[in-house]
């Protein structure tokens, strides 16, 4: 799909700090992209509010959810078609899915290694 012909929307309200964050990373990506985006109050529209109010921010590009509360660039720029950035910025990882309830993988699997049981310093002599 051309470029002039996606839609991509970020809903926010006032005061939201995360809106504020989302909004320059939407404006620099979809600028990247040659893509127009819009941004739209929630509290303007109450079917917006009662669907998106405890979520926001959210994008949607042509009307399909693609983030919500920290909009992870990497996933923007795939709905938009573009490669990694040259300098990405790291994923905010952790956020559950909105659809499964899942913690993403960055946070889910544990760095540490070794024996967990409590039997953690005792010989078997």
């Amino acid at each position: 799909m051309p470029a002039a012909e996606r839609k991509v929307e970020l809903l926010t309200r006032a005061g939201c700090h995360l809106c504020d964050d989302a909004r320059r990373l939407v404006e620099r990506v979809a600028a990247e992209a040659g893509v127009p985006w819009r941004e739209t109050d929630v509290d303007g529209d109450p079917g917006l509010r009662a669907e998106y109010g405890d979520l926001v921010p959210v994008v949607l590009v042509d009307g399909k959810e693609r983030g919500y509360w920290r909009i992870e660039e990497a996933r923007l720029r795939r709905a938009l078609g573009l490669g990694m950035s040259p300098d990405p910025l790291p994923a905010e990882a952790g956020a559950p899915c909105r659809r499964s309830g899942r913690r993403s993988e960055a946070l889910s699997s544990s760095p540490i290694s070794g024996p967990i049981s409590g039997d953690i310093g005792s010989s078997s002599a």
